[in-house]
């Protein structure tokens, strides 16, 4: 799938930073379900609004995560470090997760894609 020319960004994407995951770009359809596994509302300084999802450890992420790609998030493809979609499938070999999820990956700004994975 190719990206829209009117959506600048994907909607409903996961990231990952420590201990926390963290949802952007989420649909008004998807807050209710998110809010059932912890997720809360931060807002940033110019106003960008992140929902933050804390776990304990890597039982609770592959639950956590199981839920979102079963909601149908996107997870970062691509970039620096253990970014979303890898850490998706390091715990999928650890078979602490099945099935493939949903990667986006970026050629350029506003310039994006998705796989499976």
């Amino acid at each position: 799938m190719t990206n829209s020319s009117i959506l600048l960004s994907p909607k409903n994407l996961v990231n990952l930073i420590l201990d926390d995951i963290y949802l952007k770009n989420v649909s008004t359809d998807k807050v209710d379900a998110i809010q059932k596994i912890g997720a809360h509302e931060e807002t940033s300084l110019d106003g960008e609004v992140t929902w933050k999802i804390s776990y304990v450890d890597e039982y609770d992420l592959a639950a956590k995560l199981e839920r979102l790609n079963e909601l149908g998030f996107l997870f970062v493809g691509a970039g620096p470090g253990w970014y979303p979609a890898a850490v998706f499938e390091h715990m999928r070999e650890k078979k602490l997760l099945t099935g493939k999820c949903k990667a986006v990956i970026w050629r350029g700004p506003s310039d994006w894609y998705i796989v499976k994975r």
